[in-house]
């Protein structure tokens, strides 16, 4: 039952980094053939590092890029009992899971000049001792 579990994460996370790289060879594709100076809000699906153009206009643009990674952990390799430093023994818990470690979203674009360009992000993270 565990390692069907496992198993299935693993095709998951595998079939999402397919299906992420042939977006991105399509997008590539698109790219070639878009004229860059269109004033349009129309949807473009990614653009290497600058992400998903969510608005343009004479006035300004607006990109969003996202970027995260998840952490599996396996404890069950490790002992069930321990002796803490009072001499008393101990239970633990162990687990096996899949955690998001780390989410960062950047903004990035123009506004109101070209040469006016901004740059901001958020992000948080997991911690990572155990």
């Amino acid at each position: 039952m565990k390692l069907q579990t496992v198993f299935n994460w693993r095709t998951i996370i595998i079939s999402t980094f397919v299906l992420s790289l042939s977006m991105m060879a399509h997008a590539q594709e698109k790219e070639k053939t878009a004229n860059p100076d269109d004033d349009t809000t129309k949807y473009v699906p990614y653009r290497i590092m600058q992400g998903h153009r969510v608005a343009k206009s004479k006035f300004g643009e607006l990109n969003i890029r996202a970027y995260t990674y998840f952490r599996y952990l396996n404890q069950k390799g490790l002992d069930e009992n321990y002796v803490d430093g009072f001499g008393k023994p101990r239970t633990v818990d162990t687990r096996q899971d899949i955690q998001l470690q780390k989410v960062s979203v950047y903004f990035t674009g123009w506004a109101f000049d070209p040469k006016f360009t901004y740059f901001l992000y958020v992000w948080t993270t997991n911690a990572s001792q155990g």
